[in-house]
């Protein structure tokens, strides 16, 4: 097994971002984790325009509250290897390399913590693809998986992610509201877009046909008169 080792750090600082090729980005979506009881997990994918067949990352983090549990594997045709070095600061290294090419802009990989995990709690972060130093991004976490909670309206919730046909996307109110939803590319291109309706003050949940979506990350928006919400679902095949 071919693995590209770690030689050269591209490390992430919060704000900045050092790589050899900043047209390569891997991405670790912090804001799109999936909450469970007793882990939370966020996935892990990449955006390059070259043909890509390895895929390693390291993740350097603080222990303080925070246990790594696994990596889990999505794109069922990746052979993947990964290890934690335990130490005050623990890092975890993955490696990754498929025969086949690896798909663009789709989650990999689930990234498993014992708790949610935010830039506040990374140290660094490097990222290789087909062992070459490639640009960080980390979207920051949404915490507790809220977003404005103290607002008037918010999203709290777009289960199951990743969805493969259907997502319910969970939102509460605090007023009455006429509201659309719709999904977009990660372009802005809107895919599809509900017809304006009612919704009384409380707590809602809306369902979401992603079956003639390909693999890939979108954003889901709540529009009214006069706010936007939003939130970012993965799509795999």
């Amino acid at each position: 097994m071919k693995k590209y080792l770690l030689f050269i750090a591209a490390f992430f600082t919060l704000g900045t971002t050092f790589a050899q090729d900043l047209q390569d980005t891997v991405v670790f979506d912090l804001a799109n984790a999936n909450m469970q009881s007793s882990y939370a997990e966020f996935p892990v994918y990449f955006l390059s325009d070259d043909v890509i067949n390895a895929v390693d990352f390291s993740l350097t983090y603080n222990t303080a509250g925070l246990a790594f549990d696994s990596i889990v594997r999505l794109a069922n045709y990746l052979n993947v290897t990964y290890n934690e070095v335990k130490a005050s600061d623990t890092t975890v290294y993955y490696t990754s390399y498929s025969l086949q090419t690896i798909s663009n802009d789709t989650p990999l990989v689930m990234v498993r913590f014992s708790d949610q995990l935010c830039t506040e709690n990374i140290i660094s972060a490097a990222a290789y693809l087909n062992g070459n130093a490639v640009s960080v991004k980390i979207i920051d976490c949404v915490p507790n998986g809220i977003t404005d909670a103290a607002k008037d309206k918010s999203i709290t919730g777009i289960y199951p992610n990743p969805a493969a046909e259907n997502a319910a996307l969970q939102f509460s109110l605090a007023t009455k509201s006429t509201l659309t939803f719709s999904v977009h590319d990660i372009t802005g291109k809107t895919i599809f877009e509900t017809q304006p309706a009612e919704y009384c003050p409380g707590s809602h949940q809306v369902n979401l046909d992603l079956s003639g979506l390909e693999s890939g990350v979108y954003i889901v928006r709540m529009k009214s008169e006069n706010e936007t919400k939003s939130t970012r679902i993965s799509v795999i095949r």
